[in-house]
């Protein structure tokens, strides 16, 4: 039979517990030293308060003081533990107290999700409260709970198959671009322009960047992770050098520059001005084999179009399938799963 109390301070009296905090002392432990105090269920995590008195120590490292875990995986633990008598000759207790609670943790925690019958996928998140007693707080995430409804009476409409006019200038204005050409002209720079420059990056420690005839499309969406730097360059003419300085976001690429001022020394060596052909017949012949007009263009464009969206249709369908189950079904799940998938996609965005 399992003895509850609530907890007050250093001091334990018995009385009607409250349905949401009490203190039991495990019954896996016959001397009852052991006290687990539940405090909440929040955000699909459960808290505890558990406290180890100096005696419930002493026994765990007697337990434990082999093979020892060297990790220190909680550093703001302190040695707790007086050495007593012949200690030094058996593990010396107090020089690896801060080991033996780094192995035992895991056990007590094991024992907890046990006793409570808990359904957890994660492990437990520690965190210290107090050294003498030792007490610290353990949040244990639950299992994820999924309530499916009824995803049989689910009807969804096939999607269209017709082509938007949108869509079909879409294509043809990319493929305008690809085919354009450039000549060199004598004036200043102008946006849709090419560039030919020479450019150095400095920042306060070091030349981060220094280039000779570097390649720029004098476009704010192509340079649009350096805001502002495209406004300098409009208006230079050849052989113009101007410096500058501009401040670079701390998500930007190169990690030499992010975050940092950064002055920017530029000179243009040419200038080429997009010239994009007229969308006719002659236009059409470049662009395509066995195409002699616009209007077989544009079918040839509409077919391909309806052929990749018929190819896609399936997972597209799947898709908005699950988006609609989700939407009606009911999912719990611990918050620390969004922190923990948040966290890995920003080190994989760091790594790469």
């Amino acid at each position: 039979m399992i003895c509850l109390y609530v907890h007050y301070g250093n001091y334990l009296k018995g009385c009607f517990l409250s349905p949401v905090q009490f203190v039991f002392l495990s019954k896996s432990d016959k001397r009852g030293k052991m006290k687990v105090l539940f405090k909440k269920t929040e955000n699909h995590m459960k808290y505890f308060d558990i406290e180890l008195d100096t005696t419930d120590m002493n026994e765990y490292v007697g337990k434990n003081c082999q093979n020892l875990v060297k990790t220190k995986v909680m550093p703001e633990y302190k040695s707790i533990v007086a050495p007593g008598e012949g200690s030094e000759e058996n593990c010396n207790k107090s020089k690896d107290t801060d080991d033996v609670i780094a192995k035992i943790i895991p056990t007590i925690c094991s024992k907890v999700i046990k006793e409570q019958n808990i359904q957890t996928s994660l492990r437990p998140l520690v965190k210290t409260i107090q050294l003498e007693p030792l007490i610290f707080e353990v949040v244990i995430p639950l299992k994820p709970v999924v309530n499916l409804c009824d995803y049989h009476n689910i009807k969804l409409e096939p999607e269209s198959m017709d082509i938007k006019k949108e869509e079909i200038d879409f294509v043809l204005k990319g493929l305008q671009r690809q085919f354009a050409s450039y000549n060199t002209v004598n004036r200043h720079a102008l946006e849709g322009d090419v560039i030919s420059v020479d450019i150095e990056c400095i920042t306060a420690e070091s030349s981060v960047i220094n280039q000779k005839d570097v390649q720029l499309q004098v476009d704010k969406e192509y340079l649009s992770d350096i805001p502002g730097l495209i406004d300098k360059i409009i208006g230079m003419k050849k052989n113009e050098v101007k410096e500058f300085k501009l401040n670079i976001s701390d998500s930007y690429a190169i990690k030499a520059m992010s975050g940092r001022e950064v002055t920017f020394k530029i000179k243009v060596n040419d200038i080429k001005e997009k010239i994009l052909p007229e969308i006719d017949n002659i236009f059409a012949s470049r662009v395509a084999s066995g195409v002699d007009t616009l209007e077989k263009l544009i079918d040839r464009i509409e077919k391909n179009i309806k052929k990749e969206r018929k190819d896609n249709e399936r997972s597209r369908y799947e898709c908005r399938l699950m988006d609609q189950i989700i939407k009606m079904s009911q999912i719990e799940y611990p918050s620390i799963m969004v922190d923990m998938e948040v966290e890995g996609l920003i080190n994989q965005y760091k790594e790469e």
